[in-house]
């Protein structure tokens, strides 16, 4: 995210949580979990379900804020360099899987290699989440387009809001799928109709134990917002998302107008820019690699299958080894994951 925050503030220090939160929300021995389904899918719902949404709300928020091309340019770039050393990395270690861009284009028995597969391959930058990397690029670039023109973004805001409206909340297609799309919406809808208004309003300190509330009031009417509303069906072709607007639009003011204050504020928003972006990157590759591992392991301690024990402990070791390999990247390669 390009627009500059203050070093304590809400947005970094949800994105720190929210990076963890889609690590277990992804984690791919829900599948095994049968009997214990119904209970992970009510807490998948109440306490994960925003995290995806908060990210692609948060990022077109910071990146239409900004107004310098130079910058905009600079963060096109990066994106680029990160989306083609990801599906490089995703590639080389899947290089021998059937569904491989490697398989299907280089074998010998090479079979449904075209233009679209390489399009579709970093589009989606390998597997998922790595598409908001490609939707993160497209903002971007939008963005670009509002700093030079700002008459496009009114008329990007226009089009969101009657998307939204209608429940054409796939009308992203191949360039946004429906979060970015919805991100975009709700971001554009907030600077231009709101923030306006907070321009001149005063700064509120918030001591950590309210600041506490304020985030867990956020993710508990998210939460049940999420279960009212048909098992998160609602992102499919409603009209229903729009519930969750308002939400996100007064989070956003939320965070211009309050000032978490404290050393854990202060440390908690410094590890959600380090980390939070790396972290939901790559966490993916980590379950590739490391979740048969880690099956293993549990067969063995629990002499048997125990699927809710795999599920925990593996989003524990994967939340562990995304935040890692976050930091050696940060550490070899600081360019490919500075917002």
């Amino acid at each position: 995210m390009s627009a500059s925050r203050p070093p304590a503030n809400l947005t970094d220090a949800m994105r720190l949580a929210g990076a963890f939160c889609v690590v277990w929300y992804h984690n791919p021995f829900y599948w095994n979990l049968h009997e214990h389904t119904q209970w992970v899918d009510a807490m998948k719902l109440l306490f994960l379900g925003w995290s995806m949404p908060f990210f692609y709300a948060m990022s077109a928020r910071f990146a239409f804020a900004a107004t310098d091309v130079s910058r905009h340019l600079q963060r096109v770039l990066r994106l680029a360099a990160l989306i083609s050393f990801y599906t490089v990395l995703y590639e080389l270690l899947h290089w021998n899987q059937p569904s491989s861009l490697a398989s299907r284009c280089f074998a010998d028995s090479a079979t449904g290699c075209s233009p679209g597969l390489v399009f579709e391959t970093l589009r989606n930058v390998g597997n998922t989440p790595g598409y908001y990397l490609s939707d993160l690029l497209v903002m971007h670039l939008l963005a670009m387009l509002v700093a030079v023109r700002p008459v496009i973004g009114k008329a990007l805001a226009l089009v969101g809001a009657i998307a939204l409206f209608a429940g054409w909340i796939r009308l992203g297609g191949l360039f946004l799928n429906p979060l970015g799309l919805f991100g975009l919406s709700a971001a554009l809808g907030y600077l231009y109709l709101v923030a306006p208004r907070l321009a001149g309003d005063r700064r509120i300190m918030l001591a950590p134990l309210p600041t506490a509330a304020l985030v867990l009031g956020f993710v508990l009417s998210w939460g049940i917002a999420n279960l009212l509303q048909a098992q998160n069906q609602y992102w499919s072709d409603t009209s229903n998302i729009l519930v969750f607007v308002p939400l996100l639009l007064l989070f956003m003011a939320l965070n211009d107008l309050v000032r978490p204050e404290g050393r854990l504020a202060l440390l908690v928003s410094e590890w959600g820019r380090k980390y939070a972006f790396g972290i939901f990157i790559f966490h993916q590759l980590c379950f590739d690699i490391l979740a048969p591992r880690v099956a293993q392991v549990v067969t063995k301690l629990m002499h048997g299958d125990n699927a809710l024990a795999l599920y925990v402990l593996t989003s524990i070791v994967i939340s562990a080894a995304a935040t890692i390999v976050t930091a050696i990247i940060r550490k070899a390669a600081p360019v490919l994951l500075t917002p």
